[in-house]
C-alpha cells in the first residue's frame, strides 16, 4: 500500500486539472494523506486561481495535521484548450518535473522545482505556463519512475528523456506503454518504490 495517487477533473470553463503526487513512506498511514491530499486538491481546485495556491493550501492543511512528520510532494496543473492547442500553467512542490513530448518527437522537462509540501510554513512555489500544440503530450510521474530498475543501464532522467523521444507521432497509449516496458523489462531487481505517470496529450 503506497502514497502515489493522481487525479484529473473538469474544473469549470474550460478548463482541467490535472494532479500528480507522492506521500512520504508506505502503509495505512501514507495511504491516508494520499486521500485526504486528493480531497485537499479538489476543494481548493475550487476556490485557488493560480496552481501555486492550490498547493499552498495542501501544504498548510498537512502541516496542520498530526501526520507523523509525513510530507507530501505533488505536482499540480491546470489546462485550458484553445484552437491551437492548449495552454498548462503548472506547479511543482517538492517533485520532479512533468516532461512534454512533441509531436515530433522531442522531449524536454518543463515547470520549476518548488518546496516540499507539509514541511515549511511559507513554501516556494512558482506557476509556469507551457503551451501544447496539438498532438504534443505531457507525462507526470513520481520519483519511483526515476529508480536504477534496468539490469543495461541506470535509470535517471536522462534515460527517462530519451526513452519518451524515441518515437513520434504516439498517442497517449503509445506513450504509456512505453513506459510500462521501460519500467518492467530486463529489471535487475524487484522495484524499490512505488511508480506512477499520468499521459495527457492533445489530439492532433
Amino acid at each position: 500500500m503506497g502514497g502515489d495517487f493522481y487525479d484529473v477533473f473538469d474544473t469549470g470553463g474550460g478548463a482541467w486539472s490535472i494532479a500528480l503526487g507522492d506521500v512520504c513512506g508506505k502503509g495505512p498511514d501514507a495511504a491516508a494523506i494520499m486521500g485526504m491530499a486528493r480531497v485537499t486538491i479538489r476543494t481548493a481546485a475550487a476556490h485557488a486561481g493560480r496552481p501555486s495556491d492550490v498547493l499552498r493550501i495542501m501544504s498548510d492543511i498537512l502541516l496542520s495535521q498530526d501526520t507523523d512528520q509525513r510530507f507530501c510532494t505533488a505536482c499540480y496543473a491546470r489546462l485550458r484548450v484553445n484552437e491551437a492547442g492548449g495552454r498548462l500553467t503548472i506547479a511543482c512542490g517538492g517533485h520532479p518535473l512533468p516532461i512534454v513530448i512533441r509531436a515530433s518527437g522531442a522531449a524536454h522537462v518543463v515547470g520549476q522545482y518548488g518546496s516540499l509540501l507539509g514541511v515549511f510554513p511559507d513554501p516556494t512555489l512558482v506557476d509556469v505556463p507551457v503551451d501544447l500544440a496539438r498532438g504534443d503530450a505531457i507525462m507526470f510521474y513520481t520519483d519511483g519512475i526515476l529508480d536504477e530498475r534496468r539490469a543495461d543501464r541506470g535509470g535517471g532522467e536522462d534515460r527517462l528523456l530519451e526513452v519518451l523521444g524515441s518515437d513520434r507521432g504516439r498517442t497517449a497509449a503509445d506513450i504509456a506503454g512505453t513506459l510500462e516496458r521501460y519500467l518492467t523489462e530486463n529489471q535487475a531487481a524487484l522495484p524499490r518504490d512505488d511508480a506512477a505517470f499520468l499521459v495527457v496529450r492533445l489530439l492532433p
